[in-house]
């Protein structure tokens, strides 16, 4: 860890270091979600490819640089001179709360975009579930189970990136920089409250991708249901009509 420097090398940036690595670690876990909605919707008419998404990821990290540009005026200051806050000045309260009103429209209008590609998913899920009527009763369990499992993977995902977004601004609005004007500050603080809370729901979205979407060992006895073998020794798939079923699945085995 690069904290650990510190111990031996004086480094008086480290507070900034710290905000730039949390804030590129939460950028591109929210385009991975981007790419993870986005590629599981399974449109033959349209041809997607990294530049499909780009009006989202502009809007995406230009809410990242705005607050990149907030904290290096913040932070970056700090360094020089401990005491200083860009709140200080009437020219700079305005700036900055121009820069987060602007970063906060960006991320909302990420958040409704994500949203609307999960619920073209959920429908696109719906579509195909016709199609299992007619497999096989132990395949139709396996894509069964496998929807409902992707289906709870996609709400998933949703809730992590809101509470994520509110968190992150949570934590800069509850920070003792944005209580100038109080006479007596809130008694509550919020922020270690929700990175404990957010970090923690980050390990638990891990631990459950892990075990809902973990290889699993099939019987001997329910493989025969699933392939036949003919007189050449072919194997024999026992529907033919999967290939877009396995599509939609098979990407939520590798997420």
């Amino acid at each position: 860890p690069v904290e650990w420097l510190t111990l031996v090398i004086p480094f008086s940036g480290f507070q900034i270091y710290s905000e730039i690595r949390q804030g590129f670690f939460l950028t591109v876990l929210l385009t991975f979600w981007l790419f993870f909605a986005g590629e599981h919707v399974i449109d033959k008419s349209a041809n997607y490819s990294f530049w499909s998404y780009g009006k989202y990821i502009v809007l995406l990290w230009f809410a990242s640089s705005i607050l990149l540009i907030f904290e290096l005026c913040q932070r970056g200051f700090q360094i020089w001179n401990p005491f200083y806050s860009i709140w200080s000045t009437r020219a700079g309260r305005n700036t900055s709360l121009i820069f987060l009103i602007l970063a906060g429209l960006s991320s909302f209008i990420y958040i409704i975009c994500l949203i609307n590609l999960v619920v073209r998913v959920f429908w696109n899920i719906r579509s195909k579930q016709g199609e299992l009527a007619a497999m096989r009763r132990i395949r139709r369990l396996m894509y069964q189970g496998a929807f409902y499992r992707f289906q709870f993977l996609l709400l998933t995902t949703i809730l992590c990136a809101v509470l994520t977004i509110i968190w992150y601004y949570l934590s800069q609005i509850y920070e003792t920089t944005w209580v100038w004007n109080r006479e007596k500050p809130s008694k509550i603080q919020y922020s270690g409250a929700f990175i404990t809370g957010i970090y923690g729901m980050f390990n638990i979205y891990v631990f459950s991708v892990l075990v809902l979407f973990s290889p699993v060992t099939t019987n001997a006895d329910d493989m025969d249901e699933l392939t036949l073998t003919n007189d050449d020794g072919n194997v024999m798939h026992l529907t033919d009509n999967q290939t877009s079923a396995y599509e939609m699945i098979s990407k939520a085995a590798i997420s």
